[in-house]
């Protein structure tokens, strides 16, 4: 039996149009770079905020195509509710270590 602990990502992700002066290559890069990071990672949930919030992944493995897919900037920021959907989805997780990268 392995000692090693395993872990999700939950990820709040700003994509409101005041994140339209970064360049998108360099935040995408950003993200999954921070992401590879990470160890024993076992489940990623991508959550995408503007002026609402929607959960743009929930699997294992994240994609660049997934977040260039739906990283366009846009409209107002709805931040707490972004950080709220987080929340109620490390409620039902069982793994080890639950990490909120908002």
């Amino acid at each position: 039996m392995s000692n090693t602990k395993t872990s999700s990502l939950f990820i709040t992700f700003d994509r409101s149009g005041s994140m339209g002066i970064f360049q998108k290559k360099t935040v995408i890069d950003g993200l999954l770079d921070l992401i590879a990071q990470q160890e024993n990672i076992e489940h990623i949930v991508l959550i995408m905020f503007s002026t609402d919030c929607e959960v743009v992944f929930n699997g294992k493995t994240l994609t660049r195509k997934v977040i260039e897919t739906h990283f366009n900037t846009e409209g107002c920021t709805a931040m707490n509710d972004a950080f709220l959907k987080a929340l109620s989805y490390t409620e039902d997780d069982t793994s080890d270590n639950k990490i909120i990268l908002f």
